[in-house]
C-alpha cells in the first residue's frame, strides 16, 4: 500500500507505464486468452461476431503522440496528488513545460527504457471473466447475454491466507494514525498529515492534465477496437457535458430513488410512494402516485404480480427440478399444474415437449 507510493518523479513515469501496459496490452491479452478469435457459442457462432468487436493489443510506442499524452498526463497528475515537483524534472523541455511535445517526447523516451513483465495469463482472471459474461455484465464495454451456468449459482468457498489479511489491516492502521493524526486528545478533531492532495475535476484548466489523459485514455482504448479516434477539443466538450450531468440529474435520481427504497423499506403503503418526473433543463419535477401491478388469477385462492417470488428455503445443491416441483405441489395443495420452466433464458422444463415424451 505505501510501501507502493511513488517517491520522485521517474517513480511517477514507471507507473504511467505499468499503468499503460496494464489496461491496454494485457487486459486485451487476457480477454483473447479467455475468449479466442475462433472462440463459438453453445449455440455453434462465432463468439466475436456484431456487436461484439475482437480487439487487438497496443504496444507502447514512444514516438506516438497519443501514447506520450497518456504516460506524461498520468505521471504529471500522480506527482501532483503525493505532491512530488516535477515542473523542473530533467524529462521537461527547456522551458519546463510538462504539456510541450518536446516534454512529452522526452518522458516517453524515458519510459521506454522501463522494463515490464512479460504477460502471463491467469486462469483466476479467466473464470472471473466468464462469470461476468455469463451475468450479462459488460466487458470492455460489450454487454454479453449469456446463459448463468448453473455452478455459479452454487456459493464458493474462498480461502484466504489469514496472515496476509492481517498483515494488509496492519499496514492500513498505520497509513491511518500518519494521515490522521494518532496523537489528538479525546474530543478533538485530529490534524490531517496533507501528504496527498485532492485533484478536483477541472475541464476549463487546461494545464491540470485531467482533458489530456481522458483523451488518451479514450483514444488509445478506440485503437484496441478498431474505431475512429477523437480530437482533443471534442474530448473536452463532450467530458464537459458527462460531469454536470453525473453531478446534477444523476445525484438528484439517486436521492429520490433512496427516498422511495426508504418507504419499502419501512413498510410504508403504496399511496405514500410516488413515482417521478425530472427534467433539470427545464426545469421541473412531477411526482405521482404509482398504479398496482397487475395482477394474474391462478386459483380462487391465490393471485399472483410479476415481482411476487416464492423461495424455496430448503434448497441445496442437490436439489433437483423435481423437489421444488412436488414442494410447492404440496404447499398448493394439487391445484397448480407446471408448464415451461426457466432460469433465466435457459428453459429447464418444456410441458408440451415433457406430454409428448410421455406419450411416446
Amino acid at each position: 500500500m505505501d510501501k507502493k507510493r511513488p517517491k520522485t518523479f521517474k517513480d511517477c513515469l514507471e507507473k504511467a507505464r505499468k499503468k499503460f501496459q496494464s489496461l491496454y496490452t494485457n487486459q486485451i491479452l487476457q480477454l483473447l486468452h479467455t475468449y479466442p478469435l475462433d472462440k463459438q457459442t453453445a449455440e455453434g457462432r462465432p463468439f466475436w461476431s456484431l456487436p461484439k468487436r475482437p480487439p487487438t493489443k497496443i504496444d507502447f510506442d514512444p514516438k506516438n503522440e497519443v501514447h506520450a499524452t497518456f504516460v506524461g498526463a498520468y505521471a504529471c497528475l500522480l506527482a501532483g496528488i503525493y505532491k512530488i515537483d516535477f515542473k523542473s524534472d530533467e524529462n521537461l523541455d527547456k522551458e519546463k513545460n510538462p504539456r510541450s511535445k518536446e516534454s512529452r517526447a522526452k518522458m516517453a523516451e524515458t519510459i521506454s527504457t522501463f522494463k515490464v513483465k512479460d504477460f502471463v495469463p491467469s486462469e483466476e482472471k479467466a473464470k472471473k471473466i466468464e462469470e461476468e459474461v455469463s451475468k450479462g455484465k459488460k466487458i470492455d464495454g460489450e454487454e454479453q447475454n449469456q446463459i448463468v451456468e448453473e455452478s455459479s449459482l452454487v456459493p464458493e468457498v474462498v480461502n484466504e491466507d489469514l496472515k496476509e489479511i492481517e498483515q494488509l489491516q496492519k499496514d492500513v492502521q498505520e497509513v491511518k494514525e500518519r494521515l490522521l493524526g494518532k496523537t489528538a486528545q479525546p474530543g478533538e478533531q485530529p490534524k490531517v498529515d496533507a501528504e496527498l492532495k485532492v485533484e478536483e475535476f477541472e475541464k476549463d484548466e487546461d494545464e491540470n492534465f485531467q482533458i489530456d489523459l481522458i483523451y488518451s485514455m479514450a483514444n488509445i482504448r478506440a485503437s484496441n477496437y478498431s474505431l475512429a479516434e477523437m480530437d482533443w477539443i471534442t474530448v473536452k466538450i463532450k467530458a464537459g457535458r458527462i460531469v454536470p450531468a453525473l453531478a446534477t440529474t444523476t445525484a438528484a435520481i439517486a436521492g429520490l430513488q433512496t427516498i422511495e427504497m426508504l418507504k419499502i423499506l419501512k413498510g410504508i403503503g403504496l399511496e405514500k410512494q410516488k413515482n417521478s418526473f425530472l427534467n433539470l433543463a427545464v426545469p421541473s419535477l412531477m411526482m405521482g402516485e404509482p398504479g398496482a401491478p397487475e395482477k394474474f388469477k391462478l386459483t380462487e385462492e391465490l393471485s399472483v404480480n410479476l415481482w411476487d417470488r416464492w423461495d424455496f428455503m430448503k434448497a441445496t445443491p442437490k436439489t433437483t427440478l423435481l423437489d421444488v416441483i412436488k414442494y410447492l405441489d404440496v404447499i398448493h395443495k394439487g391445484k397448480l399444474e407446471f408448464k415451461d420452466i426457466f432460469q433465466g433464458a435457459k428453459p429447464l422444463f418444456i410441458y408440451s415437449f415433457g406430454l409428448t415424451m410421455m406419450k411416446t
